[in-house]
């Protein structure tokens, strides 16, 4: 008896701004302890003057064709075509064996849970922010409709005004290999690097205009790179024990900004004026930050970042350099 493959969808946590070769990729990996084959949508038929839109994943062989086993009510979950292709969702398929109802669904379904979690997490690091666009962040509050309020807005009511806004961003279309790298990471159940996790927590706070967060993960993120490269610096002229006691008296940036400065390691010239207090300020003195200080203080931790907790080479996307 041959076993009916079950086609399973997954909406993902965020959106994935997704280069057009990764379309239709297919990827083997564990899930719960199943075999699953995920895979990722392809470019939909074109019908009439309708905007083109993303299909169900491919047909074994199809060459980017969908597969035509995908539910009908599946076909509105997959993405859009616009600025650039936005995968929402990909396609699970069991390899083997089916997933019944009852407990074992139950606990399948929150094993593909923590793995898009963690799939979204790889993507985000490889993007270096998030993977999608902000939803309308550059716009003010409200909207009324009337000629009155209407202006050279690019077609919305209310102008840009930076003072509402979060930074602009533009997300970095990924890859098929970032793609394959991320599904399998998460498949393995891997978390990525800390720093690199924080950067792009930071970065998303900073596009919601969240700029204490956006501060206060950079600059944790910073506090885990130098704590990385100071393990190894220390470690090539200590021994292991008193390499991790100094280590383990010094807590907070600023202490590990100036033991750093100690040991002679590249940082930031204004890394103290830029990162240190501004997260002193928010900690200590509950105060407020700007977008300015921000976009600064996310530049200084990219560079210590960067120095001291970069990714492994199989890890990194190229093109993905930025600074805020």
């Amino acid at each position: 008896m041959v076993l009916e493959e079950q086609r399973i969808g997954v909406l993902l946590l965020e959106g994935v701004c997704t280069a057009g070769e990764a379309l239709g990729l297919v990827e083997t990996v564990t899930i719960g302890g199943i075999g699953c084959r995920v895979l990722l949508p392809v470019l939909g038929p074109v019908r009439g003057r309708w905007p083109r839109r993303l299909a169900g994943p491919p047909a074994p062989g199809g060459d980017q064709e969908q597969d035509p086993g995908w539910r009908k009510s599946m076909e509105d979950i997959w993405g859009e075509l616009g600025r650039s292709d936005v995968i929402r969702a990909v396609g699970i398929v069991p390899v083997g064996t089916a997933v019944p109802p009852g407990d074992e669904h139950i606990d399948f379904d929150h094993a593909v849970a923590q793995w898009r979690h963690l799939l979204r997490d790889w993507l985000a690091v490889a993007a270096e922010g998030p993977t999608d666009f902000p939803d309308r962040d550059y716009y003010g509050a409200t909207i009324f409709g009337s000629s009155e309020y209407d202006g050279e807005y690019d077609g919305d009511d209310v102008p840009y005004q930076p003072l509402q806004s979060g930074h602009r961003y533009r997300p970095q279309p990924l890859s098929a290999r970032a793609w394959s790298h991320a599904i399998e990471h998460a498949g393995a159940g891997d978390p990525p690097p800390l720093a690199r996790a924080l950067m792009t927590s930071a970065i998303r706070a900073a596009t919601t205009a969240n700029w204490r967060v956006a501060i206060l993960d950079a600059a944790t993120a910073t506090e885990v790179a130098l704590t990385r490269g100071l393990k190894a610096r220390l470690s090539a002229t200590l021994s292991p024990r008193d390499a991790k006691r100094k280590l383990d008296s010094t807590h907070s940036l600023g202490p590990l900004i100036q033991l750093a400065k100690n040991q002679s390691m590249q940082l930031p010239a204004r890394i103290s004026e830029d990162l240190k207090n501004p997260r002193n300020d928010v900690i200590h003195r509950d105060k407020g930050m700007t977008s300015d200080e921000v976009e600064t203080a996310i530049t200084a931790a990219w560079a210590v970042v960067r120095q001291y907790a970069p990714l492994n080479a199989c890890c990194q996307e190229s093109g993905t350099t930025r600074g805020a």
